[in-house]
């Protein structure tokens, strides 16, 4: 579908990167910058517009796999004991949770962060 503008250059762009320069000649565009161009006001070779939502995709080679929180956790506590920066840990010797949220990505509850530890303690003591 072809899009112009009615004045001068309109810069049409989507949230995925997708993007296009349209001036006052009819151009193509991809099907994804459709509704963004409609929407900054481009006028389009057509009377009647049907514009799909667009949609992220992802690499079909990308791994597709559930990690729990736990997993997550214990990832990073272990990071934290070898990078033995200063504030990764308490006076107490315990995990600072907001030091584990923070390297995880995500916000993850003291209790969680607690019961990953003393699970990690018991480990070593068993070996």
């Amino acid at each position: 579908m072809q899009f112009r503008s009615p004045s001068g250059e309109i810069h049409v762009s989507n949230i995925f990167g997708h993007s296009a320069i349209v001036g006052e000649e009819f151009v193509p565009l991809p099907e994804a910058l459709h509704r963004d161009a409609m929407a900054a006001g481009c006028i389009c070779e057509q009377n009647v517009v049907e514009t799909k939502a667009p949609v992220a995709e992802t690499a079909a080679d990308a791994p597709k796999q559930v990690v729990d929180e736990a997993t997550v956790i214990r990832e990073v506590l272990e990071v934290m004991l070898v990078r033995g920066e200063d504030g990764d840990f308490t006076a107490d010797g315990t995990p600072n949770a907001k030091v584990v949220s923070k390297l995880a990505g995500m916000n993850v509850r003291k209790e969680a962060v607690m019961a990953v530890w003393i699970a990690m303690q018991n480990e070593a003591k068993s070996e």
